[in-house]
């Protein structure tokens, strides 16, 4: 018996380096393929590659891989054929061919060992790896498929590779030759940075060779050079069937990256904040939030974690700076200063790299030099260890220190990962998981399958629903995207942010609740439509001239003369009016923002609210939307569920269509395209004998008809004007409706009334002010408008004003 635990303590000692990194790689393992089939985001890039693989099981190869970030360049396809070799070992699956990536993770914690034992010793390099294996950082670009995810364990393959290349003898390094081959070959398809370091760091390499030995290998050079251009030729292939139409790009897309640098100066902090960030964030778990290059704007703060990590992030990147630097010279061409060579030369070169692109960086970009916080750790505390005599103190603070770190690290993990009960911001986690789409789609199949009768069945606009898609296709089901219209007995699937839960109610004056469930973050909704009733008029909804624009001091993200009318508008439509449609009349954003991301957002707020409406949104396109402070034409179409600025709604007995007078100019007029007349012409044919009503923002009268007080501005253009009007008489509109001038007029010209009504607040620019101004309209005969107005902001209550009526026609307008 005393032998037995003898050998075993025996054996313990003697392999103890081997079981502590088992150890080790298992903890790693453990946290980056946990639950990885439902953990693992699924986001439109996973869906991509999920397509992509698909299609390679059916014999069709792609020449190409993903695109890089903000070019229409592509990698190579070496990406797509890791993710293919995945999935035929563990199944075409999502989670399938994605699992190659934390596999390779695992992997890479083994090889960043083996990487340190060229400088450290066994103990600190186990140290190091196990800071590697729990780093949150590390984790986190594991736990699904993406491109440069691969990168650490290909990265430190690399290193390995040419630091065996420098230390083998010269007849014995083919094999190193051929391996470092194969890992550029793969590693420069990963992500751009690498196409442009990986051959600098290799020639300086061949170079370093050169000046020792005075000469090259040109077997072996030239043999690693094949081999990487042999793994690139579905890349070139590309390009000879293309005319170098992907090379072009690439060209093109590092000249426009280039092209938006700041000041040197500017670029160059902005460069060394993200790698004293990205350094505090691999080690520690904590993602930095502020801006470090304003310390007095980060004091004020009294973010305390923050000011921590920026103070400790400082000291510890220029500690380890100057360690490298030191040791770099003192050891130079030895074995242990070899690594530590590759490792300033690979930092140089990363630093000039971003340098240009400084304000584009994003500490994701910090995965090609992810070995960098983990070296300056092992120079620190080879330092501390060489000064203080007391070894096991020192040791013993190391391991509490690490073990701190380590605990930080799965504080943030676990704040992550458990989806259940998130605790993290959205944006860390970043999407949607596989599990929750899983889910998700498994509801819409039950609520499919439990209503076999119904005519149609929908989803509505969800911003990860390319992930439902994809599992909606897999299973054959047709689910179209809902776009404002749905009809009785047909079935709508609303999938909500469980932070959005409490904000958000679907209209129960059109729908039924049928089924409700959650999933994690998620709730999901079956809502039947119900018959809207046979009830002869149409009823409207309308308001016009928002001009919404961001408030830095409303809490509503817009100010508060857009803000406060919009919430009045919907509790009138929601409690008292009921209209079967809300008509949105134009200038919904001011346009003149300071950039297009914050007119996105205030696009994105202002259409909140008529989220909070139970009757559907019909949207016009104003002259505002899209103008240099405003959005995309693309932006707007999406954020509004429409595809086109012009369409047409059946509302009872009543055709409405909406207009769009900015889809083309004539001489400085607003017009309306040739597609949009003809279009125009067919809508009018094919709705005779109902009711018709048109909603187009500018109108098309002049303002001098109006009023003279109006000051002359651009205006519809007559000539196209006279035609439309003819138009509409000769097939029965009854009125148009435009917002733009902010001026209250009505004509009935040939038994067409024109009918302008004032926005919101707009009309101070005028000499009648109207404000907070909407509108209740019914089909009925004269087509009756109800105005809801106040003269001024500070009254608490609106006054009304029927139209047409003998209080209408004394009114000043």
């Amino acid at each position: 018996m005393k032998s037995n635990i003898a050998k075993s303590i025996s054996f313990l000692k003697k392999n103890k380096i081997a079981l502590m990194l088992t150890a080790i790689i298992l903890i790693g393992a453990y946290l980056r393929l946990s639950d990885f089939s439902n953990l693992a985001r699924f986001n439109a890039d996973q869906v991509r590659d999920a397509k992509v693989v698909d299609a390679m099981f059916e014999g069709q190869f792609p020449l190409l891989g993903p695109k890089a970030g903000g070019t229409t360049f592509k990698l190579g396809p070496a990406f797509y054929y890791l993710e293919f070799a995945s999935g035929l070992v563990f199944g075409n699956s999502p989670e399938g061919i994605a699992v190659i990536v934390p596999i390779l993770s695992v992997a890479s914690i083994f090889i960043l060992f083996l990487l340190l034992r060229f400088y450290f010793s066994a103990n600190i390099s186990l140290l190091l790896v196990f800071l590697y294996s729990t780093s949150y950082y590390a984790i986190r670009y594991t736990r699904f498929a993406w491109n440069p995810n691969a990168i650490p364990f290909f990265l430190f393959t690399f290193f390995w590779a040419i630091l065996r290349i420098l230390e083998t003898e010269k007849n014995k390094r083919l094999k190193w030759n051929i391996s470092l081959g194969v890992i550029m070959g793969i590693s420069m398809q990963l992500h751009t940075t690498l196409l442009v370091l990986m051959p600098a760091i290799f020639l300086g390499a061949q170079l370093h060779t050169f000046l020792k030995e005075k000469e090259i290998r040109v077997r072996n050079f030239l043999l690693t050079i094949f081999i990487i251009i042999l793994l690139h030729i579905p890349f070139f292939a590309y390009d000879i069937q293309n005319d170098g139409e992907n090379m072009k790009s690439f060209f093109t897309g590092a000249l426009t990256k280039t092209e938006k640098n700041s000041s040197t100066i500017n670029n160059a902090l902005l460069d060394g904040q993200f790698f004293i960030q990205g350094s505090a964030y691999v080690l520690s778990g904590q993602e930095p939030e502020k801006n470090w290059l304003r310390p007095f704007k980060l004091m004020s703060s009294r973010n305390i974690p923050e000011i921590i990590l920026f103070i400790s992030g400082i000291a510890f990147f220029l500690s380890g700076t100057l360690l490298l630097i030191t040791k770099v010279k003192q050891l130079k061409d030895s074995k242990r200063g070899k690594l530590l060579g590759l490792t300033a030369l690979m930092t140089i070169f990363s630093f000039i790299l971003f340098f240009p692109i400084a304000n584009e960086l994003n500490l994701r970009f910090f995965m090609v030099i992810i070995f960098l916080p983990f070296i300056f750790f092992g120079l620190i505390a080879e330092f501390v260890l060489e000064k203080i005599k007391n070894k096991k103190s020192v040791w013993a603070v190391l391991i509490l220190l690490a073990l701190l770190l380590s605990a930080l690290n799965i504080y943030s993990y676990h704040k992550t990962y458990d989806l259940d009960n998130y605790q993290a911001k959205e944006s860390v986690y970043g999407g949607i998981s596989l599990g929750e789409a899983r889910k998700i789609q498994g509801f819409i199949t039950k609520g499919i399958a439990g209503n076999p009768s119904a005519k149609g069945y929908y989803l509505e606009k969800f911003e990860f629903e390319r992930s439902i898609k994809y599992f909606n296709e897999k299973d054959g089901l047709e689910i179209k995207e809902f776009k404002n219209e749905i009809f009785s007995d047909e079935i709508l699937f609303v999938i909500i942010k469980k932070t959005e839960l409490e904000t958000y109610h679907y209209p129960s004056s059109r729908f039924d609740l049928i089924d409700k469930d959650t999933f994690s973050r998620f709730t999901v909704l079956a809502l039947k439509a119900r018959d809207i009733g046979t009830e002869d008029s149409c009823r409207i909804g309308f308001i016009t001239d928002i001009h919404a624009s961001y408030s830095k001091s409303s809490e509503n993200f817009i100010r508060k003369e857009s803000s406060l009318p919009l919430e009045a508008f919907a509790e009138k439509m929601n409690k008292q009016f009921k209209p079967d449609f809300v008509v949105q009349g134009g200038d919904m954003i001011d346009g003149r923002e300071k950039s297009k991301d914050t007119a996105r957002l205030v696009l994105d707020s202002t259409i909140r609210y008529f989220s909070k409406i139970d009757s559907p949104t019909l949207h016009v396109m104003g002259n505002h939307e899209t103008r240099s402070g405003g959005v995309t034409l693309k932006q707007w179409l999406d954020m509004t569920g429409n595809t086109s600025t012009y369409y047409a709604r059946d509302c009872k007995d009543t055709k409405i269509i909406i207009l769009d007078g900015t889809d083309t100019t004539k001489d400085d007029y607003y017009a309306l395209s040739e597609k949009q007349m003809d279009w125009l012409g067919q809508i009018l044919e094919s709705s005779r004998g109902m009711k018709k009503i048109v909603f187009l923002h500018e109108p098309l009268i002049t303002r001098a008809e109006m009023s003279s007080d109006l000051k002359f501005e651009k205006e519809f253009d007559p000539i196209q004007s006279a035609k439309i009007k003819k138009l509409f008489e000769n097939n029965g509109v009854s009125m148009i409706i435009s917002g733009h001038n902010e001026f209250l007029y009505r004509k009935n010209e040939n038994n067409l009334i024109h009918q302008a009504l004032p926005g919101i607040f707009k009309s101070k620019d005028e000499k009648i002010s109207w404000y907070h101004s909407f509108y209740e309209i019914t089909t009925t005969e004269g087509s009756p408008v109800k105005m809801y107005y106040k003269k001024n902001t500070n009254e608490k209550t609106y006054q009304t004003l029927a139209i047409p009526s003998e209080d209408f026609d004394k009114i000043i307008k």
